[in-house]
């Protein structure tokens, strides 16, 4: 098989390829433009977390899954305070 054969069934030497084109059809399609379907007021704020996005879900995902436990170790952490084997302190000045 020669080039000549091989290029000989290729679009680019084929005019027949060509004859329907027209480059004016990109032209006479509309940019699409996005519509909103509910109203949100004039005053809203926009702000971006800049927070990393792992760690914001790796914490989202640990409270999910110890969200009671938080408030129980807090707890038990404050009875465990009151309920310490240290003696306040003895102010000698009151002696």
């Amino acid at each position: 098989m020669s080039i000549a054969e091989f290029l000989d069934g290729m679009p680019s030497f084929d005019k027949r390829n060509f004859s329907r084109f027209h480059s004016d059809n990109g032209r006479s399609k509309r940019v699409p433009v996005y519509i909103t379907t509910d109203d949100q007021p004039c005053d809203q704020i926009i702000v971006t977390d800049k927070s990393n996005l792992l760690l914001r879900y790796l914490h989202n995902q640990w409270d999910k899954k110890h969200g009671g436990k938080k408030r129980e170790l807090v707890e038990t952490g404050e009875e465990s305070a009151s309920s310490s084997r240290k003696r306040p302190r003895v102010d000698v000045s009151i002696l």
